[in-house]
């Protein structure tokens, strides 16, 4: 009997289904029905990789579920390797982890706050995704350029937030579209613009220093955004905080820059190179901003922070520094990688 194309076609199929089963087969044997679950599954693959498979992991969830692996925590730095729930075989763990229902192998809720220092330069923010990021000031300009947008933003200096008052209400206003939560400012922004005295997405330094609630920003006594914004990080109930861009290495008067009313200075050209920022036009011709007053203001802030958590062990928080050439490293802070961070 003569057979039509379309049955030629429906054979040919048949036979290229069987075949793929048979060679799945003799590869790796009878399926097993009984393996049900996604750890079990990730378990029984792991079966068939070579042993350094481990070291290659990256993701905590991913080496908990590969048979042979656990997590391994050594001086800060996380990494999968080979081992059994008794303990990683070739390496000294300050901190292991076999099993997803360890103690030890609990993720922790994780923030990202970005400075705006040099160090920053060449970033790529799209990294962090995954991980919750708060950002601020003048920042807005260059997530703008990038249509890349922190999960939190806060600007504390009281001649900073009233000047960028528009800026402020376009990032609340598209907020729900580019995933922005909370916007943390201070009370003085109320005086100028009543509208967001009550909204729900604005919250006031001063109100949360003077509820009854105990945090890190009830114990603030030297502000400036950048640390104020790290002890933010603890009040919303983050565990694991890393201070990227951080650097504290200002140039008190930069090109560009003279003396204004009140003891601010004014930008009376747009610099070409900025060496303050990591992007050149973080400021603008007209901006009006505050004198930084590294010293004094910036690097006790941070200072403060660790003696407040040293105070405090019950605010259950723990800084790092992401940049190399942060003076966070000098006043105590631990270094940790970006990457090294991600992987918590």
């Amino acid at each position: 009997m003569k057979m039509t194309k379309k049955t030629k076609y429906f054979l040919a199929g048949l036979a290229v289904i069987l075949g793929l089963n048979f060679a799945s087969y003799l590869l790796f044997g009878p399926k097993d029905e009984s393996i049900k679950t996604p750890e079990k599954v990730l378990r029984a693959d792991s079966l068939r990789f070579s042993a350094g498979i481990c070291k290659s992991i990256v993701h905590k969830t991913v080496c908990l579920g590969a048979q042979e692996c656990g997590w391994c925590t050594n001086n800060d730095t996380p990494l999968c390797v080979e081992g059994t729930k008794d303990g990683a075989e070739n390496h000294h763990c300050s901190s292991w982890c076999f099993s997803p229902h360890d103690a030890n192998c609990r993720s922790y809720k994780k923030l990202i706050v970005f400075g705006n220092g040099p160090s920053l330069k060449g970033f790529d923010f799209f990294k962090t995704k995954g991980v919750d990021t708060l950002g601020m000031n003048l920042a807005f300009r260059y997530w703008k350029q990038i249509d890349w947008w922190p999960t939190y933003y806060a600007s504390f200096d009281t001649v900073v937030n009233i000047a960028h008052i528009p800026e402020l209400m376009d990032m609340i206003e598209n907020s729900e579209k580019r995933g922005m939560k909370l916007f943390f400012t201070r009370s003085n922004i109320a005086e100028e613009n009543p509208q967001l005295k009550n909204h729900p997405k604005v919250k006031f330094y001063e109100n949360i220093k003077a509820a009854s609630d105990q945090n890190m920003v009830k114990v603030t006594r030297e502000i400036s955004t950048g640390a104020l914004a790290a002890r933010i990080g603890q009040y919303l109930g983050y565990e694991k905080i890393l201070l990227l861009g951080i650097d504290m290495n200002y140039v008190e008067y930069i090109n560009g820059s003279t003396r204004h009313k009140g003891g601010t200075l004014i930008m009376k050209e747009t610099p070409k190179n900025n060496s303050n920022y990591f992007f050149s036009n973080y400021q603008v011709k007209g901006d009006v901003y505050n004198v930084p007053n590294n010293e004094v203001v910036h690097v006790t802030a941070f200072k403060q922070i660790l003696e407040d958590t040293k105070k405090h062990p019950e605010f259950n928080v723990e800084y790092f520094n992401g940049s190399p050439v942060s003076r966070l490293n000098g006043i105590g802070y631990k270094f940790m990688k970006f990457e090294d961070f991600m992987k918590l």
